[in-house]
């Protein structure tokens, strides 16, 4: 006979059946915030945006990582000398990455910013907030996939849609493995 182990007190709380309650977010008001974002500053700018929020950005849900990059999309707004068109946009993507010997499944929210003048490179960079969690059966039968908001004016739009989505909802009471926060230009 071969004795599984009980399961733990992570899975226990990941897989209870009692209701998941979201914290409450307090956003910071327009007022409160930057005027200006420095995007080689953005990892930064973000960790300041969630504290103000109330939120460790190490210690974030699915929710609150959609509700804070949306809001910090909205209210903190990018330098003056990128493109009028696409030069600041939200990417959403999702899908199963081998990362090193481990495989798990990213749940990325993406700013990139695009710079009109950049001399000899491509000028464009990307804040990165991904959530990476152990990969389940669900998650797995996943396919991946990416969306893309090119403009605030659909800022509620693309709200709705990855709140929505069914990979939203495979993850939104996971616990991430990792939270990783990056820019790097591309």
């Amino acid at each position: 006979m071969i004795l599984l182990p009980t399961p733990t007190t992570f899975l226990k709380r990941a897989h209870s059946r009692t209701a998941w309650k979201p914290r409450a977010l307090d956003l910071p008001s327009p007022l409160q915030t930057e005027s200006r974002l420095n995007p080689e500053c953005s990892v930064s700018s973000f960790r300041s945006f969630a504290l103000q929020s109330h939120v460790h950005a190490d210690d974030i849900t699915a929710e609150e990582a959609v509700r804070l990059m949306l809001a910090f999309y909205t209210q903190v707004t990018a330098p003056e000398g990128l493109l009028e068109d696409r030069g600041d946009v939200l990417h959403f993507e999702w899908g199963l990455y081998q990362c090193g010997e481990a495989e798990l499944f990213h749940f990325e929210l993406n700013r990139e910013f695009t710079e009109k003048w950049k001399g000899d490179d491509n000028g464009v960079s990307r804040f990165t907030l991904g959530l990476h969690y152990r990969p389940t059966f669900t998650l797995r039968a996943l396919k991946p996939g990416d969306a893309w908001c090119c403009s605030r004016a659909e800022i509620q739009d693309f709200g709705r849609r990855m709140l929505s989505d069914e990979v939203y909802r495979a993850i939104e009471c996971l616990p991430p493995a990792e939270v990783a926060l990056e820019w790097n230009p591309l």
